[in-house]
C-alpha cells in the first residue's frame, strides 16, 4: 500500500530525480524550457515510464538482463539510464562496452566505473580522465566515482590534482571543488588552487 501511494505521489508531484540533475539540466536547455515545464511534458519527461523503468533495474534480476541491455540503444536518455543502472547492478560487462560512447556524460561515467569492476580498468580509468579533462557537466559524478572506487581511484590522481574552477564561479562549483579537495588530501595530497 506504501509503495502504491509513493507512486502515486510521485506522478501527481512530476517528480524530477529520475534522472542525474545535470542530465535535467541539459535536456531543459536543449528543449528551450524549464524543468518544471519539461516534467510536466510526457514527449520530453514521462514520468510512469521512468518509474517503471527503475522499478526494473533495481530488481538485480538476472532475466531483465536483456531488456536492460535493450534499453541502452533507446532514444529516451531516461531508459538508457536506468537500463545501464541495472547493468551495473548486475556486473554486465557487455553493458559497460555499449553505453561508454554514450552521448551523456552521466551514462559514460557511470559505464566506465561498470568496466572498471568488471576487470577492464583501462578504458574506464581513461574514460573517467578524458571526462575530467573536457571539463564535462559530469565531473561531479566521476569526482564521486573516483571516491568510491577506493584505492583503485589513486591511479586518476594526476588529472584530480590539476581539475581547476574558475575564481568567479567558485559558488557554483563548490560540490566539485570540496570532493577534489577530499580525494587530495585522502592521499596525503595539498589542495590546489581553484582558479584557471
Amino acid at each position: 500500500r506504501m509503495r502504491r501511494d509513493l507512486r502515486r505521489q510521485q506522478e501527481r508531484i512530476h517528480d524530477a530525480g529520475l534522472i542525474p540533475e545535470t542530465e535535467m539540466v541539459r535536456l531543459a536547455e536543449q528543449n528551450h524550457t524549464t524543468m518544471y515545464e519539461m516534467v510536466r511534458n510526457p514527449a520530453l519527461y514521462n514520468v510512469p515510464t521512468l518509474l517503471d523503468a527503475a522499478d526494473l533495474a533495481l530488481e538485480q534480476n538476472p532475466g531483465n538482463l536483456a531488456k536492460l541491455r535493450g534499453w541502452l540503444d533507446d532514444k529516451n536518455l531516461g531508459l538508457r539510464y536506468w537500463g545501464l543502472v541495472g547493468c551495473f547492478l548486475l556486473n554486465d560487462h557487455q553493458a559497460g562496452l555499449k553505453a561508454i560512447n554514450d552521448e551523456s556524460h552521466e551514462i559514460r561515467a557511470l559505464a566506465a566505473w561498470l568496466l572498471i569492476r568488471t576487470g577492464d580498468k583501462g578504458q574506464g580509468i581513461a574514460t573517467l580522465a578524458g571526462l575530467l579533462r573536457q571539463k564535462s557537466y559530469a565531473t561531479l559524478s566521476v569526482l564521486n566515482i573516483i571516491d568510491w572506487m577506493g584505492d583503485a581511484g589513486k591511479e586518476l590522481l594526476p588529472v584530480v590534482r590539476h581539475l581547476k574552477f574558475p575564481e568567479k564561479k567558485q559558488d557554483q562549483y563548490k560540490y566539485e571543488i570540496r570532493m577534489r579537495d577530499n580525494i587530495l588530501e585522502r592521499w596525503g595530497e595539498p589542495s590546489q588552487p581553484s582558479t584557471k
